[in-house]
């Protein structure tokens, strides 16, 4: 009981002083276009380490019912109809095709796809900033990347990056006097050898 004495007496000697205020340190609060900018950030360099971990709490609810499209045009899509599709789309449906992971591509949750998608191998983004970015309520887009805003954060769409990639692709093998079906069957069959890439050209079902 002496402690309890001895805190009484303090406080009566300390009178009605008030006890100092405790500090507390509160984060401050960044706009909604930095946010966008740090979840670009985060992404590309999660994009071009493969690291889906860090890549796909980033990636918006869309990205999962595109690379779903993705997956119905490798199981069922012909040639004849790949070639009316973008580009990077039209991509990213061989490298589903050759992934040493089929289970995944034919029968796989929407989130093992989408890891799929970010593990496979393929060139890096560029770690440049946005530039132009306009946030127009949930939507924002610098007229190549675009994010959705869900669940309170700001969102990466897979889509629009897949295609922005393609398109720059494509733009540069035209300029080279190449036609983007001549690149597809050469890049294939040097990538996985004749036979491999007649296959990864037809539909896996």
């Amino acid at each position: 009981m002496r402690w309890l004495l001895g805190a009484l007496l303090i406080l009566s000697a300390c009178g009605s002083e008030a006890l100092p205020p405790v500090s507390t340190t509160t984060r401050p609060s960044i706009s909604q276009e930095e946010q966008i900018r740090e979840v670009h950030r985060t992404f590309v360099r999660a994009w071009n380490a493969t690291n889906s971990k860090e890549a796909l709490p980033v990636l918006s609810r869309r990205s999962a019912e595109y690379v779903e499209t993705l997956r119905g045009h490798a199981l069922r899509s012909t040639e004849e109809q790949l070639v009316t599709l973008q580009f990077g789309d039209r991509l990213k449906v061989y490298e589903l095709r050759a992934s040493p992971k089929l289970e995944v591509v034919r029968g796989g949750t929407a989130h093992d796809l989408l890891t799929l998608v970010v593990e496979l191998e393929g060139s890096p983004l560029e770690e440049t900033a946005l530039t132009g970015l306009e946030v127009r309520d949930t939507s924002a887009s610098d007229g190549t990347w675009a994010f959705h805003h869900e669940g309170g954060e700001w969102k990466v769409s897979l889509a629009e990056v897949v295609r922005a990639k393609g398109a720059a692709l494509m733009r540069d093998i035209e300029e080279k006097g190449v036609s983007p079906d001549v690149y597809v069957i050469g890049s294939l069959r040097l990538e996985y050898g004749d036979d491999r890439a007649l296959e990864i050209l037809k539909p896996l079902n």
